[in-house]
Protein backbone atom coordinates (compact mmCIF):
# COMPACT_ATOMS: atom_id res chain seq x y z
CA UNK A 1 0.00 0.00 0.00
CA UNK A 2 2.93 2.35 0.86
CA UNK A 3 4.44 1.63 -2.57
CA UNK A 4 1.13 2.50 -4.25
CA UNK A 5 0.91 5.84 -2.43
CA UNK A 6 4.56 6.63 -3.28
CA UNK A 7 3.97 5.81 -6.93
CA UNK A 8 0.80 7.96 -6.97
CA UNK A 9 2.74 10.89 -5.49
CA UNK A 10 5.47 10.50 -8.09
CA UNK A 11 2.90 10.50 -10.88
CA UNK A 12 1.25 13.60 -9.45
CA UNK A 13 4.60 15.43 -9.24
CA UNK A 14 5.46 14.34 -12.78
CA UNK A 15 2.15 15.71 -14.13
CA UNK A 16 2.61 18.93 -12.17
CA UNK A 17 6.12 19.27 -13.60
CA UNK A 18 4.79 18.89 -17.15
CA UNK A 19 2.17 21.53 -16.43
CA UNK A 20 4.80 23.98 -15.20
CA UNK A 21 6.94 23.23 -18.26
CA UNK A 22 4.01 24.01 -20.53
CA UNK A 23 3.32 27.26 -18.68
CA UNK A 24 6.97 28.33 -18.86
CA UNK A 25 7.25 27.58 -22.60
CA UNK A 26 3.93 29.32 -23.30
CA UNK A 27 5.12 32.39 -21.36
CA UNK A 28 8.26 32.43 -23.56
CA UNK A 29 6.49 32.17 -26.90
CA UNK A 30 3.10 33.87 -26.56
CA UNK A 31 3.91 37.31 -25.14
CA UNK A 32 5.66 39.97 -27.24
CA UNK A 33 9.22 41.05 -26.46
CA UNK A 34 11.95 43.02 -28.23
CA UNK A 35 13.84 41.02 -30.82
CA UNK A 36 17.24 41.54 -29.19
CA UNK A 37 16.21 40.28 -25.73
CA UNK A 38 15.75 36.72 -24.39
CA UNK A 39 12.09 35.79 -23.90
CA UNK A 40 12.52 34.89 -20.23
CA UNK A 41 10.80 37.86 -18.58
CA UNK A 42 7.59 35.97 -17.65
CA UNK A 43 9.08 32.51 -17.81
CA UNK A 44 11.46 33.21 -14.91
CA UNK A 45 8.59 33.88 -12.51
CA UNK A 46 7.01 30.53 -13.33
CA UNK A 47 10.46 28.94 -13.11
CA UNK A 48 10.88 30.16 -9.53
CA UNK A 49 7.40 28.84 -8.70
CA UNK A 50 8.39 25.48 -10.23
CA UNK A 51 11.47 25.23 -8.00
CA UNK A 52 9.48 26.29 -4.93
CA UNK A 53 6.84 23.66 -5.62
CA UNK A 54 8.97 20.74 -6.86
CA UNK A 55 12.34 21.65 -5.30
CA UNK A 56 15.27 19.80 -6.95
CA UNK A 57 12.91 17.76 -9.09
CA UNK A 58 11.78 20.97 -10.81
CA UNK A 59 15.29 21.79 -12.02
CA UNK A 60 14.96 19.54 -15.07
CA UNK A 61 11.81 21.36 -16.21
CA UNK A 62 13.46 24.75 -15.69
CA UNK A 63 16.46 23.54 -17.71
CA UNK A 64 14.22 22.48 -20.61
CA UNK A 65 12.40 25.84 -20.58
CA UNK A 66 15.71 27.72 -20.44
CA UNK A 67 16.88 25.75 -23.47
CA UNK A 68 13.75 26.84 -25.34
CA UNK A 69 14.48 30.48 -24.41
CA UNK A 70 18.08 30.14 -25.60
CA UNK A 71 17.04 28.51 -28.86
CA UNK A 72 14.39 31.15 -29.49
CA UNK A 73 16.94 33.93 -28.85
CA UNK A 74 19.41 32.40 -31.29
CA UNK A 75 16.75 32.00 -34.01
CA UNK A 76 15.63 35.60 -33.67
CA UNK A 77 19.21 36.74 -33.99
CA UNK A 78 20.07 34.61 -37.00
CA UNK A 79 22.63 37.15 -38.23
CA UNK A 80 24.76 36.00 -35.29
CA UNK A 81 24.33 32.32 -35.99
CA UNK A 82 28.08 31.80 -36.03
CA UNK A 83 28.09 32.46 -32.30
CA UNK A 84 25.09 30.20 -31.60
CA UNK A 85 27.21 27.42 -30.15
CA UNK A 86 28.22 29.53 -27.17
CA UNK A 87 25.45 32.17 -27.12
CA UNK A 88 22.68 29.57 -26.61
CA UNK A 89 24.25 27.91 -23.53
CA UNK A 90 25.12 31.33 -22.10
CA UNK A 91 21.50 32.53 -22.39
CA UNK A 92 20.29 29.28 -20.78
CA UNK A 93 22.79 29.73 -17.95
CA UNK A 94 21.67 33.34 -17.54
CA UNK A 95 18.02 32.32 -17.16
CA UNK A 96 18.75 29.47 -14.73
CA UNK A 97 21.02 31.70 -12.65
CA UNK A 98 18.33 34.38 -12.29
CA UNK A 99 15.72 31.78 -11.30
CA UNK A 100 18.04 30.16 -8.75
CA UNK A 101 19.05 33.47 -7.16
CA UNK A 102 15.41 34.59 -6.89
CA UNK A 103 14.44 31.28 -5.24
CA UNK A 104 17.28 31.49 -2.73
CA UNK A 105 16.31 35.08 -1.91
CA UNK A 106 12.74 33.94 -1.15
CA UNK A 107 13.92 31.08 1.08
CA UNK A 108 16.34 33.38 2.90
CA UNK A 109 13.68 36.03 3.54
CA UNK A 110 11.13 33.48 4.77
CA UNK A 111 13.68 31.84 7.07
CA UNK A 112 14.73 35.22 8.45
CA UNK A 113 11.13 36.38 9.03
CA UNK A 114 9.81 32.98 10.19
CA UNK A 115 6.74 33.44 7.99
CA UNK A 116 5.80 33.21 4.33
CA UNK A 117 6.78 36.09 2.10
CA UNK A 118 4.22 38.78 1.20
CA UNK A 119 2.18 38.12 4.30
CA UNK A 120 2.55 41.72 5.50
CA UNK A 121 3.13 45.15 4.01
CA UNK A 122 6.79 45.37 5.13
CA UNK A 123 7.59 42.41 2.84
CA UNK A 124 6.86 44.38 -0.34
CA UNK A 125 10.15 46.27 -0.65
CA UNK A 126 12.42 43.29 0.27
CA UNK A 127 10.44 41.22 -2.23
CA UNK A 128 10.82 43.81 -4.99
CA UNK A 129 14.51 44.51 -4.29
CA UNK A 130 15.99 41.13 -3.32
CA UNK A 131 13.73 38.75 -5.23
CA UNK A 132 12.78 40.74 -8.32
CA UNK A 133 15.57 43.28 -8.90
CA UNK A 134 18.87 41.79 -7.65
CA UNK A 135 18.74 38.59 -9.77
CA UNK A 136 17.88 40.72 -12.81
CA UNK A 137 20.73 43.14 -12.15
CA UNK A 138 23.16 40.25 -12.17
CA UNK A 139 21.55 38.91 -15.31
CA UNK A 140 21.47 42.39 -16.85
CA UNK A 141 25.20 42.85 -16.48
CA UNK A 142 25.85 39.50 -18.13
CA UNK A 143 23.29 40.32 -20.83
CA UNK A 144 25.00 43.62 -21.56
CA UNK A 145 28.29 41.79 -22.00
CA UNK A 146 26.56 39.19 -24.15
CA UNK A 147 24.95 41.80 -26.42
CA UNK A 148 28.27 43.57 -26.86
CA UNK A 149 29.91 40.28 -27.81
CA UNK A 150 27.14 39.23 -30.18
CA UNK A 151 26.35 42.60 -31.77
CA UNK A 152 29.75 44.23 -31.28
CA UNK A 153 29.51 48.00 -31.35
CA UNK A 154 27.67 48.29 -34.66
CA UNK A 155 24.57 49.60 -32.95
CA UNK A 156 26.54 51.57 -30.38
CA UNK A 157 27.12 50.98 -26.69
CA UNK A 158 24.11 53.15 -25.86
CA UNK A 159 21.76 50.84 -27.74
CA UNK A 160 23.16 47.76 -26.01
CA UNK A 161 22.95 49.45 -22.61
CA UNK A 162 19.36 50.56 -23.20
CA UNK A 163 18.40 47.01 -24.12
CA UNK A 164 20.11 45.65 -20.99
CA UNK A 165 18.32 48.21 -18.79
CA UNK A 166 15.03 47.38 -20.50
CA UNK A 167 15.67 43.69 -19.86
CA UNK A 168 16.35 44.30 -16.15
CA UNK A 169 13.23 46.43 -15.73
CA UNK A 170 11.00 44.14 -17.82
CA UNK A 171 12.22 40.91 -16.25
CA UNK A 172 11.97 42.37 -12.72
CA UNK A 173 8.39 43.32 -13.44
CA UNK A 174 7.81 39.82 -14.80
CA UNK A 175 8.79 38.36 -11.45
CA UNK A 176 6.74 40.97 -9.62
CA UNK A 177 3.51 40.17 -11.46
CA UNK A 178 3.92 36.35 -11.48
CA UNK A 179 5.39 35.34 -8.10
CA UNK A 180 2.64 36.80 -5.82
CA UNK A 181 0.29 34.16 -7.26
CA UNK A 182 2.42 31.52 -5.51
CA UNK A 183 1.34 32.77 -2.07
CA UNK A 184 -2.32 33.49 -2.76
CA UNK A 185 -3.42 31.34 -5.71
CA UNK A 186 -6.23 29.70 -3.71
CA UNK A 187 -7.65 33.08 -2.76
CA UNK A 188 -7.16 34.33 -6.34
CA UNK A 189 -9.36 31.55 -7.71
CA UNK A 190 -12.25 32.73 -5.53
CA UNK A 191 -11.83 36.44 -6.29
CA UNK A 192 -14.65 38.12 -8.15
CA UNK A 193 -14.21 38.51 -11.90
CA UNK A 194 -15.12 42.20 -11.74
CA UNK A 195 -11.53 42.74 -10.60
CA UNK A 196 -10.35 42.21 -14.18
CA UNK A 197 -12.41 45.18 -15.29
CA UNK A 198 -11.15 47.31 -12.40
CA UNK A 199 -7.59 46.34 -13.13
CA UNK A 200 -7.82 47.17 -16.81
CA UNK A 201 -9.65 50.47 -16.32
CA UNK A 202 -7.66 51.86 -13.41
CA UNK A 203 -4.17 50.67 -14.36
CA UNK A 204 -4.11 50.39 -18.14
CA UNK A 205 -6.46 53.03 -19.49
CA UNK A 206 -4.40 56.01 -18.24
CA UNK A 207 -1.35 54.59 -20.00
CA UNK A 208 -3.23 54.19 -23.28
CA UNK A 209 -4.64 57.71 -23.11
CA UNK A 210 -1.30 59.37 -22.54
CA UNK A 211 1.97 58.99 -24.42
CA UNK A 212 3.93 60.36 -21.48
CA UNK A 213 3.02 58.15 -18.54
CA UNK A 214 4.45 60.48 -15.90
CA UNK A 215 1.93 63.27 -16.49
CA UNK A 216 -1.80 63.72 -16.95
CA UNK A 217 -4.41 61.11 -16.21
CA UNK A 218 -1.80 58.43 -15.38
CA UNK A 219 -1.45 59.96 -11.93
CA UNK A 220 -5.12 59.26 -11.23
CA UNK A 221 -4.43 55.52 -11.33
CA UNK A 222 -2.63 55.61 -7.98
CA UNK A 223 -5.57 56.60 -5.74
CA UNK A 224 -7.74 54.31 -7.85
CA UNK A 225 -5.30 51.44 -7.22
CA UNK A 226 -5.48 52.08 -3.48
CA UNK A 227 -9.27 51.93 -3.73
CA UNK A 228 -9.05 48.57 -5.52
CA UNK A 229 -6.66 47.35 -2.80
CA UNK A 230 -9.13 48.38 -0.10
CA UNK A 231 -12.05 46.68 -1.86
CA UNK A 232 -10.40 43.42 -2.94
CA UNK A 233 -7.33 43.10 -0.74
CA UNK A 234 -4.15 41.32 -1.83
CA UNK A 235 -5.56 38.46 -3.99
CA UNK A 236 -7.64 40.92 -5.99
CA UNK A 237 -4.81 43.38 -6.49
CA UNK A 238 -2.51 40.55 -7.67
CA UNK A 239 -4.95 39.84 -10.50
CA UNK A 240 -5.36 43.51 -11.31
CA UNK A 241 -1.60 44.16 -11.46
CA UNK A 242 -0.90 41.11 -13.61
CA UNK A 243 -3.69 41.67 -16.12
CA UNK A 244 -3.22 45.41 -16.44
CA UNK A 245 0.58 45.17 -16.72
CA UNK A 246 0.38 42.57 -19.49
CA UNK A 247 -2.22 44.60 -21.39
CA UNK A 248 -0.10 47.74 -21.02
CA UNK A 249 3.04 46.09 -22.36
CA UNK A 250 1.24 44.41 -25.24
CA UNK A 251 -0.37 47.72 -26.13
CA UNK A 252 2.93 49.59 -25.92
CA UNK A 253 4.74 47.03 -28.05
CA UNK A 254 2.08 46.92 -30.76
CA UNK A 255 1.71 50.72 -30.98
CA UNK A 256 5.44 51.32 -31.22
CA UNK A 257 6.36 48.55 -33.62
CA UNK A 258 7.13 50.93 -36.49
CA UNK A 259 9.31 53.27 -34.41
CA UNK A 260 13.09 53.13 -34.14
CA UNK A 261 14.48 50.50 -31.77
CA UNK A 262 15.98 52.98 -29.30
CA UNK A 263 12.69 54.94 -29.04
CA UNK A 264 10.73 51.72 -28.61
CA UNK A 265 13.05 50.67 -25.79
CA UNK A 266 12.69 54.06 -24.07
CA UNK A 267 8.91 54.11 -24.36
CA UNK A 268 8.62 50.52 -23.16
CA UNK A 269 10.92 51.32 -20.24
CA UNK A 270 8.61 54.21 -19.28
CA UNK A 271 5.63 51.88 -19.49
CA UNK A 272 7.37 49.23 -17.36
CA UNK A 273 8.41 51.74 -14.70
CA UNK A 274 4.86 53.11 -14.57
CA UNK A 275 3.30 49.66 -14.16
CA UNK A 276 5.95 48.55 -11.66
CA UNK A 277 5.56 51.64 -9.48
CA UNK A 278 1.80 51.27 -9.58
CA UNK A 279 2.12 47.59 -8.72
CA UNK A 280 4.37 48.27 -5.72
CA UNK A 281 1.96 50.89 -4.38
CA UNK A 282 -0.95 48.50 -4.90
CA UNK A 283 0.76 45.53 -3.23
CA UNK A 284 1.81 47.63 -0.26
CA UNK A 285 -1.68 49.14 0.11
CA UNK A 286 -3.45 45.77 -0.15
CA UNK A 287 -1.18 44.10 2.40
CA UNK A 288 -1.44 47.13 4.68
CA UNK A 289 -5.25 46.93 4.55
CA UNK A 290 -5.07 43.19 5.25
CA UNK A 291 -2.72 43.82 8.16
CA UNK A 292 -5.01 46.48 9.62
CA UNK A 293 -8.01 44.21 9.23
CA UNK A 294 -6.12 41.29 10.79
CA UNK A 295 -4.89 43.40 13.71
CA UNK A 296 -8.42 44.75 14.15
CA UNK A 297 -9.80 41.21 14.32
CA UNK A 298 -7.05 40.16 16.74
CA UNK A 299 -7.78 43.20 18.89
CA UNK A 300 -11.50 42.46 18.79
CA UNK A 301 -10.83 38.83 19.69
CA UNK A 302 -8.52 39.95 22.50
CA UNK A 303 -11.13 42.37 23.82
CA UNK A 304 -13.81 39.65 23.72
CA UNK A 305 -11.43 37.23 25.43
CA UNK A 306 -10.52 39.72 28.12
CA UNK A 307 -14.20 40.63 28.58
CA UNK A 308 -15.07 36.95 28.95
CA UNK A 309 -12.24 36.48 31.45
CA UNK A 310 -13.43 39.53 33.36
CA UNK A 311 -17.00 38.24 33.43
CA UNK A 312 -15.79 34.87 34.67
CA UNK A 313 -13.64 36.57 37.29
CA UNK A 314 -16.64 38.64 38.40
CA UNK A 315 -18.76 35.49 38.59
CA UNK A 316 -16.06 33.81 40.68
CA UNK A 317 -15.85 36.86 42.94
CA UNK A 318 -19.62 36.94 43.22
CA UNK A 319 -19.65 33.24 43.99
CA UNK A 320 -16.89 33.68 46.56
CA UNK A 321 -18.89 36.48 48.12
CA UNK A 322 -22.06 34.36 48.31
CA UNK A 323 -20.80 30.80 48.86
CA UNK A 324 -19.14 29.24 51.88
CA UNK A 325 -15.76 27.99 50.61
CA UNK A 326 -15.62 24.93 52.90
CA UNK A 327 -19.06 23.37 52.39
CA UNK A 328 -20.18 25.00 49.13
CA UNK A 329 -23.38 26.15 50.84
CA UNK A 330 -24.80 29.66 50.72
CA UNK A 331 -23.15 32.02 53.20
CA UNK A 332 -24.90 34.54 55.42
CA UNK A 333 -24.98 37.21 52.69
CA UNK A 334 -26.60 34.83 50.20
CA UNK A 335 -28.96 33.53 52.88
CA UNK A 336 -30.30 37.06 53.51
CA UNK A 337 -30.80 37.66 49.77
CA UNK A 338 -32.65 34.40 49.21
CA UNK A 339 -34.72 34.89 52.34
CA UNK A 340 -35.96 38.28 51.08
CA UNK A 341 -36.94 36.74 47.73
CA UNK A 342 -38.65 33.79 49.44
CA UNK A 343 -40.67 36.09 51.71
CA UNK A 344 -41.86 38.11 48.71
CA UNK A 345 -42.79 34.94 46.83
CA UNK A 346 -44.74 33.14 49.56
CA UNK A 347 -46.38 36.41 50.62
CA UNK A 348 -47.68 36.90 47.08
CA UNK A 349 -48.84 33.27 46.79
CA UNK A 350 -50.23 33.10 50.33
CA UNK A 351 -48.20 30.01 51.17
CA UNK A 352 -46.57 29.02 54.47
CA UNK A 353 -42.80 28.98 55.04
CA UNK A 354 -40.64 27.64 57.86
CA UNK A 355 -37.06 28.14 58.97
CA UNK A 356 -34.68 25.69 60.68
CA UNK A 357 -31.61 26.61 62.72
CA UNK A 358 -29.14 23.73 63.20
CA UNK A 359 -26.13 23.47 65.48
CA UNK A 360 -23.69 20.53 65.79
CA UNK A 361 -23.50 19.30 69.36
CA UNK A 362 -20.19 19.61 71.21
CA UNK A 363 -18.36 20.66 68.09
CA UNK A 364 -15.60 22.34 70.11
CA UNK A 365 -14.68 18.93 71.51
CA UNK A 366 -14.31 17.58 67.97
CA UNK A 367 -11.96 20.42 67.04
CA UNK A 368 -9.95 20.00 70.22
CA UNK A 369 -9.57 16.22 69.80
CA UNK A 370 -9.20 15.84 66.01
CA UNK A 371 -7.96 19.29 65.03
CA UNK A 372 -9.47 21.72 62.60
CA UNK A 373 -8.98 19.32 59.68
CA UNK A 374 -11.13 16.74 61.42
CA UNK A 375 -13.69 19.41 62.25
CA UNK A 376 -13.78 20.54 58.62
CA UNK A 377 -14.41 16.94 57.50
CA UNK A 378 -17.36 16.71 59.87
CA UNK A 379 -18.80 20.00 58.61
CA UNK A 380 -18.55 18.92 54.97
CA UNK A 381 -20.05 15.50 55.62
CA UNK A 382 -22.85 17.05 57.70
CA UNK A 383 -23.64 19.45 54.83
CA UNK A 384 -23.85 16.60 52.32
CA UNK A 385 -26.20 14.52 54.49
CA UNK A 386 -28.57 17.43 55.09
CA UNK A 387 -28.52 18.56 51.44
CA UNK A 388 -29.63 15.10 50.28
CA UNK A 389 -32.84 15.46 52.33
CA UNK A 390 -33.86 18.87 50.99
CA UNK A 391 -35.97 19.89 48.00
CA UNK A 392 -34.77 21.88 45.00
CA UNK A 393 -36.35 25.15 46.13
CA UNK A 394 -35.04 24.98 49.71
CA UNK A 395 -32.13 27.18 50.83
CA UNK A 396 -29.38 25.63 52.95
CA UNK A 397 -26.76 27.99 54.39
CA UNK A 398 -23.83 27.98 56.78
CA UNK A 399 -24.15 31.03 59.00
CA UNK A 400 -20.78 30.53 60.63
CA UNK A 401 -18.80 27.94 62.58
CA UNK A 402 -21.05 24.92 63.27
CA UNK A 403 -24.30 26.90 62.88
CA UNK A 404 -26.52 26.25 59.83
CA UNK A 405 -29.95 27.37 58.64
CA UNK A 406 -32.54 25.96 56.25
CA UNK A 407 -35.39 27.87 54.60
CA UNK A 408 -38.39 25.79 53.55
CA UNK A 409 -40.82 27.72 51.28
CA UNK A 410 -44.29 26.16 51.15
CA UNK A 411 -43.70 24.13 54.36
CA UNK A 412 -45.77 24.73 57.51
CA UNK A 413 -44.55 23.88 60.99
CA UNK A 414 -45.64 20.25 60.78
CA UNK A 415 -43.90 19.67 57.43
CA UNK A 416 -40.77 21.42 58.71
CA UNK A 417 -40.78 19.16 61.75
CA UNK A 418 -40.79 16.05 59.54
CA UNK A 419 -37.77 17.28 57.59
CA UNK A 420 -35.95 18.28 60.79
CA UNK A 421 -36.55 14.84 62.28
CA UNK A 422 -35.09 13.18 59.15
CA UNK A 423 -31.97 15.33 59.52
CA UNK A 424 -31.62 14.35 63.19
CA UNK A 425 -31.78 10.67 62.23
CA UNK A 426 -29.44 11.01 59.21
CA UNK A 427 -26.76 12.62 61.40
CA UNK A 428 -27.16 10.33 64.40
CA UNK A 429 -27.64 6.91 62.77
CA UNK A 430 -24.44 6.71 60.74
CA UNK A 431 -21.08 7.60 62.23
CA UNK A 432 -18.70 10.06 60.57
CA UNK A 433 -15.33 8.97 59.21
CA UNK A 434 -12.40 11.21 60.22
CA UNK A 435 -8.78 10.99 59.14
CA UNK A 436 -7.49 7.49 58.54
CA UNK A 437 -10.63 5.47 59.19
CA UNK A 438 -11.53 6.89 62.62
CA UNK A 439 -15.26 6.71 63.34
CA UNK A 440 -17.07 9.45 65.26
CA UNK A 441 -20.66 9.78 66.47
CA UNK A 442 -22.09 13.23 65.81
CA UNK A 443 -25.48 14.69 66.75
CA UNK A 444 -27.25 17.96 66.02
CA UNK A 445 -29.89 20.12 67.64
CA UNK A 446 -32.56 21.91 65.60
CA UNK A 447 -34.88 24.80 66.33
CA UNK A 448 -37.92 25.28 64.05
CA UNK A 449 -40.18 28.30 63.52
CA UNK A 450 -42.86 29.21 60.98
CA UNK A 451 -42.91 32.54 59.21
CA UNK A 452 -46.16 34.47 59.64
CA UNK A 453 -47.96 36.34 56.89
CA UNK A 454 -48.00 39.66 58.75
CA UNK A 455 -44.19 39.67 59.07
CA UNK A 456 -42.29 41.68 56.45
CA UNK A 457 -39.05 39.71 56.78
CA UNK A 458 -37.66 36.43 58.04
CA UNK A 459 -35.93 38.10 61.00
CA UNK A 460 -38.65 37.44 63.61
CA UNK A 461 -39.04 33.82 62.53
CA UNK A 462 -35.24 33.46 62.84
CA UNK A 463 -35.35 34.77 66.40
CA UNK A 464 -38.09 32.30 67.33
CA UNK A 465 -36.12 29.46 65.70
CA UNK A 466 -33.00 30.58 67.60
CA UNK A 467 -34.87 30.47 70.93
CA UNK A 468 -36.17 27.01 70.01
CA UNK A 469 -32.58 25.89 69.21
CA UNK A 470 -31.40 27.26 72.57
CA UNK A 471 -34.17 25.30 74.25
CA UNK A 472 -33.10 22.12 72.39
CA UNK A 473 -29.55 22.59 73.75
CA UNK A 474 -30.89 23.05 77.28
CA UNK A 475 -33.07 19.95 76.94
CA UNK A 476 -30.04 17.74 76.33
CA UNK A 477 -29.27 18.23 72.60
CA UNK A 478 -29.83 15.76 69.69
CA UNK A 479 -33.46 16.81 69.29
CA UNK A 480 -35.92 19.08 67.49
CA UNK A 481 -37.76 21.87 69.29
CA UNK A 482 -40.63 23.74 67.63
CA UNK A 483 -41.84 27.17 68.56
CA UNK A 484 -43.02 27.97 71.19
CA UNK A 485 -40.28 25.79 72.74
CA UNK A 486 -42.14 22.55 72.25
CA UNK A 487 -39.94 19.49 72.29
CA UNK A 488 -41.30 17.08 69.73
CA UNK A 489 -38.51 14.57 69.17
CA UNK A 490 -35.23 13.26 70.46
Amino acid sequence: MGTSIHSSNNRSLYLEGLLWLFVMVAACLLFPYPEDLPASWLMSGFGVMTLLRLKKRGLIYVLIAATVVAGDFCLRNSHSATNALWVGPLVAFLVIMEIGVARQAILWLEKRRHTQLLSQAVDVMPFCMLVCLVPRLLGGMLLFALLCLVEGTTNGIQDQLSLAVLAVARNSMGLMIVLPFYWCWRAVLSTRKVILLYGWALFTLPLMLNESVYFGVGVLAFPAAILVAKLFRFPGIVIAVAVSSLISLIYSHSEMAAVESYVVSQWMLDSILYCTTLGIVSYYSALAFEGLESRGKRLEHLVLERTRDLEQANLRLKEMASVDPLTGLANRRQWNTRAELAVAQVSFLGEPMSVLLLDLDHFKRINDKYGHDGGDQVLKEFSLRCRDLLRTGDTFARLGGEEFSILLPGADLESAHIIAQKIISAVRDERFVIGEGQLLSVTTSIGVAEWRQEEESIAKAMKRADRSLYQAKNNGRDQVVLEPYLRVGS
